[in-house]
């Protein structure tokens, strides 16, 4: 009697992977699955041994009696292994798989004398193979999210050792940012250049009235001074020298150069001529003391900019390293990131759990056996 079960499997098209399916249904760890499950070893069927209704088996028996090498044999270990091995080899006699046309799907045959235990048979391959998809992406599953899990921990090791390098080193070089402009050394260069460019300023401004003053004291004309630098008391002096002059051209016109008034005037405007010279040489010696203090400052600018350019540039040579030590840290992220994706698709049990083949239709129980032929034994 024969019974038929059909299985659709996952596989495009391919008659090659369709041929492959089908040396699994029919291969031999398979059939000992099936045999175990339904405890085939203990049918006359199946086992020789115990087959005692049929003249080839009695025969077999005998045979296997007279043999010395089995006296002992049936009740070892190696005599157990080679009945089970007899009773699967004869259990793969009694079933075949076939594909169906050009499809993807596979008939499963199996024979018995008994109507129901072949199409038990058939129903148990189909549900052994089905399941045994299921435990081997399980396995698979399995040692992949266990390789998984370690090349984490291994990665997350890995990515603290580099975050804390990149803080260590940032650190040890005083580096508060890592793109170029915003650390302060950077900050601290433009402000140093922006004080630069006014002290250069402010000093030459200051060479020029040292020059100006100078140069009118070389002329004789130090009073016109107070027309560069603001000099109230040059000013006061002047307007005093201007009334003397006014006063000794009236006294003139009057008495004469030699009168004692003319004589005490012309006091007046050489003590006045005096401090006016005085005054002048104040605000020159002023006027070249501002030139050295500004030639100073602009020196000790110029100086902290050297120093700041030389910390810039340490700085920036350090922030070059520094960056390729956040790109290793920013790979080793991305690649635990993407393991850690991985992990989770590996952890759905729901899909682990969905064999990638189905069954179509279970095998029902024979209305009539498969042989032997009727009308060629009538005949």
């Amino acid at each position: 009697i024969t019974a038929d079960r059909s299985v659709m499997t996952p596989l495009a098209s391919d008659p090659a992977a369709v041929q492959n399916q089908i040396q699994i249904i029919t291969s031999h760890d398979l059939a000992a699955m099936v045999v175990d499950r339904l405890k085939l070893a203990d049918d006359p069927e199946f086992n020789p041994r115990l087959d005692q209704t049929s003249l080839t088996g009695l025969l077999r028996e005998m045979v296997s009696l007279l043999d010395p090498r089995n006296w002992f044999e049936a009740l070892s270990p190696a005599g157990i292994a080679l009945d089970r091995e007899q009773v699967i080899e004869a259990f793969q006699r009694h079933i075949a798989a076939d594909a169906e046309g050009l499809s993807t799907s596979i008939t499963i045959t199996a024979t018995s004398r008994e109507p129901a235990k072949a199409a038990l048979i058939a129903n148990t391959i189909a549900d052994s193979y089905v399941k045994s998809q299921v435990a081997d992406k399980i396995t698979v599953t399995s040692a992949t999210t266990g390789w998984l899990n370690k090349r984490l921990s291994d990665l997350s090791q890995q990515l603290q050792l580099q975050q804390a390098a990149v803080q260590r080193y940032k650190a040890e070089h005083n580096l508060n940012d890592s793109a170029p402009g915003n650390s302060i050394v950077d900050q601290q260069m433009v402000g140093i250049n922006s004080q630069i460019v006014s002290a250069r300023s402010e000093l030459a401004e200051k060479q020029a009235i040292n020059e100006r003053i100078n140069q009118l004291v070389a002329s004789g004309n130090p009073a016109d001074v107070a027309q560069i630098v603001a000099s109230p008391l040059i000013v006061q002096l002047r307007a005093q020298q201007a009334a003397l002059l006014a006063q000794e051209g009236e006294l003139n016109s009057k008495y004469g150069p030699l009168h004692p008034k003319i004589q005490a005037i012309q006091e007046q405007r050489t003590d006045l001529d005096f401090k006016i010279s005085q005054e002048v040489g104040r605000l020159a010696a002023s006027a070249a003391n501002d030139v050295m203090v500004a030639r100073a400052h602009l020196s000790s600018l110029e100086s902290s900019l050297g120093g700041t350019e030389n910390t810039a540039r340490n700085q920036n040579m350090a922030r070059v390293q520094l960056q390729a030590l956040e790109s290793n840290a920013n790979s080793t992220r991305t690649m635990y990131e993407a393991f850690v994706q991985r992990l989770r698709q590996s952890q759905n049990l729901d899909e682990a759990q969905t064999p990638e083949s189905r069954i179509i239709s279970s095998a029902a129980t024979p209305l009539r056996p498969a042989g032997p032929k009727r009308l060629l034994m009538v005949g």
